[in-house]
């Protein structure tokens, strides 16, 4: 039996939870502790270097992060052997090395649920000529990354190809402001403070704005924010919990979808994410 889902519903739930949980004493889980601070170490290092197109030295990386110059270029020489990172001997600067490209294409492949749901979408893919992208949101409302993407079989030039693995903030465009509408007005406004002006009234009214259209529409657009002449809708698949799990969004050019379409496609992706298969709702718990 298919599962049946939409923000109207979510938000729903939500405050049915939420009104449950006032009279209950507030506890915060607390900090997961840091086994092998070495390693935790590495990752952040990557994370930063991953927003350095350019690179970064060990200095420059060190003091970013709050961490001993010595102790960084340890775990970076460490992570140069392993291939994770790389170096410029001219210039001392370091990058992400080609080791973490077949390790991110290994992880696309495990995905469960990935052959089932390029599967499911490629019809409406198909059917409207768009590109159907699969978002996740990141831990702690950090952004939402592009983690699959299904192109039309039938190519044309005007195909947007918005590449795998980028990370989109939750406040724009379409695929951040669906999980965004997802929150409440304080949550959401707090998500959106690292990104927005909190001292500009204007923005945070004009965003409320969208949210609540949103929820009341049951899915997000965008116009031209992903880049110049490209549209976008967008959805939010659950995953049987109270949070969301992944996002669907259908991208492509003007005239491919433009603005008076995008009502009834957006319809259209909808009932897909409704009607997708319980096995695959399944895997994602």
């Amino acid at each position: 039996m298919p599962v049946t889902w939409n923000i109207v519903q979510y938000m729903e739930q939500k405050q049915l939870v939420r009104k449950a949980a006032k009279s209950a004493p507030v506890s915060r889980p607390a900090a997961p502790r840091i086994a092998a601070p070495a390693v935790d170490c590495a990752f952040r290092i990557m994370e930063f270097l991953a927003a350095q197109p350019h690179g970064a030295g060990v200095s420059q990386i060190a003091r970013a992060l709050d961490i001993s110059k010595s102790s960084c270029f340890n775990v970076m020489s460490t992570l140069l052997v392993c291939e994770a990172l790389i170096k410029d001997p001219r210039h001392a600067v370091w990058r992400l090395g080609p080791k973490l490209v077949k390790l991110g294409t290994a992880a696309r492949r495990g995905y469960s649920h990935r052959n089932a749901l390029r599967h499911a979408v490629q019809g409406l893919v198909d059917q409207f000529g768009l590109t159907c992208l699969v978002g996740q949101v990141l831990a702690n409302h950090e952004g939402i990354v592009v983690i699959d993407r299904v192109l039309p079989r039938a190519r044309h030039a005007d195909v947007v190809t918005p590449p795998i693995g980028e990370v989109y903030p939750l406040t724009a465009p379409a695929m951040g402001r669906a999980v965004l509408a997802l929150l409440d007005d304080d949550e959401a406004l707090l998500v959106a403070s690292g990104t927005q002006d909190r001292n500009k009234a204007e923005s945070r009214v004009a965003l409320l704005g969208k949210l609540a259209d949103i929820r009341k529409r049951g899915y997000a657009t965008s116009l031209e924010e992903y880049e110049p002449t490209t549209h976008a809708v967008a959805c939010v698949v659950p995953h049987g919990g109270n949070e969301p799990g992944l996002v669907l969004c259908l991208v492509g050019h003007r005239q491919k979808l433009p603005s008076g379409r995008m009502p009834a496609i957006a319809r259209a992706l909808i009932a897909l994410s409704r009607d997708l298969p319980q096995d695959l709702l399944t895997s994602l718990q």
